[in-house]
């Protein structure tokens, strides 16, 4: 396995990413695992290799051919703790030591030059020690082992919970057995990639380095824009089961110390085996299931992360996930996107007077021209009455089942679309929804009134940037539909109440979801709504309660 580039300054990227980070403390005189312990831990981890390593005094008795043959045995690609049996531990030197790695997260170069030298050193002469507070790039920086202090309403971690944790975090472990100390290092081969651009927010104008999937490297392209000292990563480990490292990052300077800390305590108090992904964590955060619209919304890309932080809300990083999680958010958070910034802003504040359109478009469209159409034929204009009556005859289908009908199929072409890969994709909504919409109207089954409507709906909602108001949208829609539907005009009225009612009801960690309109703050309106010009201070959201940052 190649080692990756990105590696070597893992550490240090996460360290100068830390503002206030916690830190490994004493904790109660509990022993060090045994070999036979470890052996025990790792007989079903075919990868991992546990090797004793012997110190200088006995090395020396060794003949040079022997010692390399116990190099070679040591760093096998994938060797399980069965097939290297460890040697008995001897009295001389430091007494014997105990090397543990995972084989498919190492690198091998790094294991024979740096991990295995410094391993069968004095302890106190060769190795190099890093202090729980102190970074360094180097690649012979060890550091001592302290089992961390515990989280509140979390129990002490064991030290098999935090070697096992360690090694498949890429990291060597080498144990001392008679001192009863414990150290690890880097090895330095964790897979990643280096940063691009965002598959899901494609840049036009703006930066190309989009988030990965190292948390560390998240972290540093956040740290390379914000260089400000109040800057805050803290680094936590959820899952009982899969351990998943996930990072708190906020501006003290900026962000209400009682959001922060609100969210935090959520973080912590996540009772789950395992955390699949982003959606899986906000979901968790949000500790709202059945939640119509999004608590939190998500980027891929560093820029918009820090304009989020600016503004005094809260960036979570999960380890393994190229997206990051920004929260709180508002619904005109929701409709920002990450290139309005790159953007005129005469063009931007254009831009998104369409979307607040195609917003409602998308929404009530399909109903109210059902409502109209059906039961308040009378309040449709002549000649637009004419050419719908028109265009209907002899059509089998009512309106209703015509528009439900089109707007499944809609929902079909969009999901096929995506699952497919993107030229395909395109090209099988396109190409799809032409021909059956075209064989569709030439065979009588739907008229083209219908078509027209249905595909306004679709393109209006095709503006709107966040995946996941996306699907609330598609949701309200059919809702509105079959409110209409029932009840004419007056279901519309309802569904529009209703909904109304709904979203001003909602907060996102304690921030009203249509601040600054409910409740109304007028001096808000127009930077919560739009973008100011660029000459001046962006402001702060006032719901957010944001501090002055220090000049």
């Amino acid at each position: 396995m190649k080692p990756n580039p990105n590696s070597n300054h893992s550490s240090a990227a996460m360290a100068d990413a830390s503002g206030s980070t916690a830190r490994s403390q004493h904790s109660s005189h509990e022993p060090l695992p045994s070999l036979a312990q470890l052996k025990e831990w790792f007989a079903k981890s075919d990868d991992v290799s546990l090797v004793e390593i012997k110190s200088e005094g006995t090395m020396d008795n060794q003949s040079p051919s022997a010692a390399g043959d116990e190099i070679a045995d040591a760093a096998p690609s994938h060797t399980s703790v069965e097939e290297n049996q460890p040697q008995p531990a001897t009295d001389s030197g430091d007494g014997a030591k105990i090397l543990l790695f995972c084989g498919s997260m190492t690198d091998f170069t790094l294991l024979h030059e740096v991990i295995l030298p410094q391993s069968r050193s004095s302890l106190s002469a060769q190795l190099t020690f890093e202090t729980p507070g102190q970074s360094t790039s180097t690649a012979g920086a060890w550091q001592e082992l302290r089992l961390p202090k515990p989280l509140v309403n979390h129990p002490q971690m064991t030290w098999r919970q935090y070697i096992v944790r360690l090694i498949f975090e890429g990291n060597a472990v080498l144990i001392h057995v008679d001192q009863n100390i414990a150290c690890s290092i880097s090895s330095g081969a964790v897979p990643g990639r280096n940063p691009s651009e965002a598959a899901t927010e494609v840049s036009v104008r703006g930066p190309k380095d989009g988030f990965v999937e190292q948390m560390q490297v998240n972290a540093a392209l956040i740290r390379y824009r914000l260089r400000s000292p109040g800057l805050c990563c803290e680094e936590y480990s959820i899952g009982s089961h899969s351990a998943t490292k996930v990072a708190l990052m906020y501006d003290a300077d900026i962000a209400e110390p009682q959001l922060v800390n609100r969210i935090r305590d959520r973080l912590l108090n996540i009772d789950a085996e395992d955390i699949i992904s982003t959606r899986h964590l906000e979901d968790l955060l949000a500790n709202k299931p059945w939640s119509l619209l999004p608590r939190s919304t998500y980027t891929g890309r560093p820029d918009f992360a820090v304009q989020c932080l600016n503004s005094g809300r809260v960036v979570i990083l999960l380890d393994g996930n190229p997206t990051a999680i920004i929260a709180p958010v508002n619904l005109f958070l929701l409709m920002k996107s990450a290139e309005d910034a790159q953007q005129s802003y005469i063009f931007v504040n254009f831009s998104r007077i369409l979307r607040y359109i195609s917003l409602i478009i998308s929404c009530f469209l399909p109903g109210l021209y059902i409502a109209l159409s059906v039961f308040h034929v009378d309040q449709i204009p002549f000649s637009l009455l004419a050419t719908i009556l028109n265009s209907r005859q002899g059509l089998p289908l009512s309106m209703e089942q015509e528009m439900f009908l089109v707007l499944l199929l809609i929902e079909i072409f969009r999901e096929a679309g995506a699952r497919l890969p993107g030229s395909i994709g395109q090209t099988l909504t396109v190409v799809g929804g032409l021909v059956i919409g075209d064989a569709a109207v030439r065979a009588g089954l739907i008229s083209p009134t219908m078509i027209v409507i249905s595909a306004m709906t679709f393109v209006a909602g095709s503006t709107l940037v966040n995946q996941s108001l996306i699907g609330a949208v598609t949701l309200v829609r059919f809702y509105t539909f079959f409110v209409c539907s029932q009840l004419g005009i007056f279901g519309f009225m309802l569904a529009v109440i209703s909904v109304l009612v709904y979203v001003t009801r909602i907060e996102s960690f304690g921030v009203p979801y249509l601040a600054p309109i409910a409740p109304l703050q007028i001096k808000d309106i127009l930077s919560g709504l739009f973008i100011e010009t660029f000459r001046k201070t962006p402001k702060k959201p006032k719901a957010l309660h944001p501090q002055e940052p220090l000049k």
